[in-house]
């Protein structure tokens, strides 16, 4: 059996009109959705990236990103590796019938969060997973 998840691309960097309600962007994970393996990806791949306001010299993919639009897209490219599993969501799309949901958010200092919720809206660590 399938463990679907969603991930939600929250941006509170530079504008709060993202918000759990309207997500700047949103992928579908079919199948290993689960924090143990999944959350766990997410984490390792989202911990190395630092977010910047421009591209400086010595830069890399999947060290450093300019803004949310730059984190969404190299998560699709780290992550999308075949056919099938993760998808593109758009924003508006239902979250529903998933049994996680991983918010990605910039705050106001540049630092990305992650806040995980089970299908019973029960929120989940990735410290020890």
């Amino acid at each position: 059996m399938s463990t679907h998840a969603i991930v939600v691309f929250i941006d509170n960097e530079y504008n709060e009109k993202y918000t759990k309600e309207k997500p700047y962007a949103k992928a579908y994970v079919h199948y290993d959705g689960y924090p143990k393996y999944f959350g766990k990806q997410l984490k390792n791949f989202l911990d190395n990236i630092t977010i910047r306001s421009s591209i400086r010299p010595g830069d890399e993919i999947y060290k450093s990103a300019v803004g949310m639009g730059c984190l969404v897209a190299q998560f699709f490219s780290k992550f999308k590796t075949d056919i099938g599993n993760i998808y593109y969501l758009h924003p508006d799309e239902d979250n529903c019938h998933v049994s996680y949901i991983y918010y990605v958010t910039i705050n106001e200092n540049s630092n990305i969060n992650i806040t995980v919720k089970n299908s019973r809206n029960n929120e989940i660590s990735l410290e020890n997973q």
